[in-house]
């Protein structure tokens, strides 16, 4: 021990931070010679541990006396704690790490591998070995991966547990104060796609000050809301599922501050009514001052095929900076909002994708149109900016296909020129 100690600051003596090359032969060494002395930390500890010495130190657990000795966190004292005991019965993986051939990280995912898998030490034997031979040669991410396919496709009676297992899904869905709780125990299968889709759509763009929980929770909205608009969910009642809104034309203007009803779930805000009033079909309900209904309009969609094309040749996917969501996957947005007194005209409409458009609602982003150098309004599809509440302007660093067409159109006319 007294040698180790000597020979430590010999090694630090000359710091490598200052010098022009570095060999790269003598870092792998020292990470050899770490793994190697991990294996006799975790090798002390276990005996430690076995013989209650931290008893004699006032301790209640190993795990405590190295958090208040080694000044470790909680996790990081368990988990050491945990390898130590576990690998007096990993001999294969004990030997690894000590001649250095893996690493403390590859230990920690073997451990893990052989609690997840719930055999005994000789059980888990045989997959000891390809396991420690793997870390060898690869990551522990890998290993970790290698772990849970051995352990899946080898574990006895497996498949049959995975099959019974199917007949506990379930889904619940509940108000929680202002908010619906959703509760839900599904299918691995389901599970992957549901965490490829929140992935994709949760990812953070220029601007986007919303916590990871919030635009999680956004995504998984908009996978919903996708799902209802393809057309593809059956009828109910002779009718494709819908969202129903009840408000006044008072709330729809927002002259009155109090919020529309949902129909299951109660009152909304009214920033939320103003934001599905832009790309909605609405019925108008005539009722007397006791409630009584006396007319029912006509549904109607705010936009008609025409404006639908002529935007569609404006943009290709959604006009907030920087985002690729298809405009075929967009609701339309008035700019100036329809419920404000908007028009339903070209010029005041954009494609929004469903989280973007909730930016420009709920959460107070500002669509402004941007000017030309000598102080004019500019033309076409890209004259909108967007601002964060805070007045921050968000830039965009793309080029999509409106922005080429946009410049075609002031591509001066040959005949014009002479």
């Amino acid at each position: 021990m007294e040698a180790l100690e000597n020979a430590l600051p010999r090694l630090s003596e000359t710091p490598a931070a200052g010098q022009v090359c570095v060999d790269g032969e003598r870092i792998r060494r020292l990470l050899d010679a770490r793994a190697r002395f991990d294996a006799v930390v975790l090798d002390e500890l276990a005996a430690f541990d076995a013989a209650a010495g931290y008893g004699g130190e006032g301790a209640p657990s190993a795990a405590s006396w190295l958090r208040a000795s080694a000044r470790l966190g909680r996790r990081d004292a368990s988990g050491l704690v945990h390898q130590a005991r576990e690998l007096r019965h990993l001999p294969v993986t004990a030997r690894a790490l000590a001649a250095g051939t893996i690493t403390a990280a590859h230990v920690s995912e073997i451990v893990k591998a052989k609690k997840r898998s719930c055999l005994t030490t000789d059980g888990f034997g045989r997959y000891e070995t390809i396991l420690v031979e793997l870390a060898t040669q690869a990551s522990p991410d890998e290993v970790r991966a290698a772990a849970a396919h051995l352990v899946e496709a080898e574990a006895p009676d497996r498949d049959k547990q995975l099959l019974e297992a199917l007949a506990d899904r379930s889904f619940t869905i509940r108000p929680v104060g202002d908010l619906v709780q959703v509760d839900a125990t599904i299918d691995k299968v389901t599970a992957e796609a549901l965490a490829k889709g929140v992935e994709a759509l949760s990812r953070p763009t220029p601007g986007d000050d919303r916590s990871w929980h919030v635009r999680r929770a956004d995504a998984f909205s908009e996978l919903v809301m996708l799902g209802i608009d393809s057309g593809r969910v059956p009828q109910q009642g002779r009718v494709r599922p819908h969202v129903n809104l009840t408000m006044t034309l008072e709330q729809l203007q927002g002259i009155d501050g109090t919020g529309p009803l949902l129909q299951r779930f109660g009152q909304v805000p009214l920033r939320t009514a103003q934001r599905l009033a832009c790309d909605a079909v609405m019925t108008r309900f005539v009722t007397d001052h006791h409630g009584e209904v006396l007319d029912v309009g006509r549904s109607c969609r705010l936009t008609n095929s025409a404006l639908n094309k002529a935007i569609g040749l404006m943009y290709d996917v959604c006009a907030y900076p920087n985002c690729s969501t298809p405009i075929t996957q967009c609701d339309i947005h008035h700019v100036w909002w329809w419920s404000r007194g908007g028009p339903t005209d070209e010029w005041n409409l954009m494609p929004l994708c469903k989280h973007h458009h909730l930016f420009v609602h709920e959460y107070g982003y500002f669509v402004l149109t941007g000017l030309d150098t000598d102080g004019t309004p500019l033309r076409g599809p890209t004259r909108w900016r967007f601002a964060a509440p805070t007045g921050r302007p968000i830039p965009d660093h793309r080029s999509t296909l409106s922005h080429y067409l946009e410049q075609l159109t002031l591509v001066p006319d040959p005949a014009d020129t002479g």
